[in-house]
């Protein structure tokens, strides 16, 4: 926060990158009025989403608005004052406190892959793992495993899950 670097001496604020400088200076005007409702939206945004996504099983979503940008740059728009732009498909099942798995579902035309995000309800973390697991979602999309889950490995974090696979299906070698 801008109030944080403020604070450093002078020789510290100098070690913070630019573009973080600039991004927490936006805030410097900001009154403690300002900052309670800022905060207070994290609320309302939370039970908007939780409402929005209480009648279903789950939510299919992208993970980002683009699949990648310039590596020297901090963020896709590379400008601090339009710094979170691309975190628009994420932030509201984060600050909802919903469970949601990111998965590769693609790649653009340069090879570069694509994300898929699959949202759970609030407080479901442990049927959402399963049922992602179970229904093998993420070998589907990112095309490393079959229905039985003999061939490839799903990501680590799924192996805490206690799925049940079917049998072999007699393609897996």
């Amino acid at each position: 926060s801008w109030l944080d670097i403020s604070a450093l001496p002078p020789e510290r604020q100098a070690k913070v990158l630019p573009y973080i400088r600039q991004w927490a200076a936006a805030g410097a005007g900001c009154t403690a009025a300002d900052a309670f409702h800022g905060y207070s939206q994290f609320a309302a945004l939370r039970d908007a989403a939780v409402v929005a996504c209480q009648p279903h099983d789950f939510v299919l979503s992208p993970v980002s608005p683009v699949s990648a940008f310039a590596a020297d740059w901090a963020s896709p728009t590379n400008d601090p004052l339009r710094a979170m732009e691309h975190i628009a498909y994420t932030l509201p099942y984060n600050m909802s406190e919903q469970p949601a798995i990111s998965v590769p579902c693609g790649h653009t035309k340069s090879g570069l892959p694509i994300g898929l995000q699959i949202i759970g309800r609030r407080h479901d973390d442990l049927e959402h793992g399963r049922r992602v697991a179970g229904q093998q979602y993420v070998g589907r999309f990112a095309g490393r495993t079959r229905s039985c889950g003999q061939r490839g490995r799903s990501p680590g974090f799924l192996q805490q899950f206690e799925v049940r696979r079917p049998k072999r299906c007699g393609q897996c070698q």
